[in-house]
């Protein structure tokens, strides 16, 4: 079985620093494990009302075990008064091309509400 949990906070500045990320007290990161070895990850800040997504790693760049991980990710968010999603990286939203995205020079952003209303893929 997979779960997906927060990293613990003493292990999340070494997953930033190995994927070249500067890690700040915004910064938040989740894992997705299975039999106690860590397959995928999500690095992500969460800032006043948006959650800002850094990066996100998977095992032979599993795109559903990826989906898993923003949705756990954007769940665990809105549960703390988040509201937007942005994501840097634009190649991550060809899987959600049902979401009502606003582009601009720094990334894409939706309102996480609008996120979970629409179908799965």
């Amino acid at each position: 079985m997979i779960s997906m949990v927060p990293v613990k906070p003493e292990k999340q500045a070494d997953i930033f620093a190995k994927e070249n990320i500067m890690y700040t007290s915004e910064s938040n990161a989740f894992e997705a494990v299975e039999q106690g070895r860590q397959i995928g990850f999500c690095l992500f800040e969460m800032q006043k009302k948006c959650c800002k997504i850094l990066s996100i790693a998977t095992e032979d760049e599993d795109e559903m075990l990826a989906d898993g991980l923003l949705r756990a990710v954007l769940h665990y968010a809105q549960k703390r008064g988040i509201l937007s999603l942005w994501l840097l990286d634009i190649k991550l939203a060809k899987n959600y091309e049902w979401v009502n995205f606003t582009r601009t020079n720094e990334g894409l952003f939706c309102d996480i509400q609008d996120f979970f209303g629409n179908r799965c893929r």
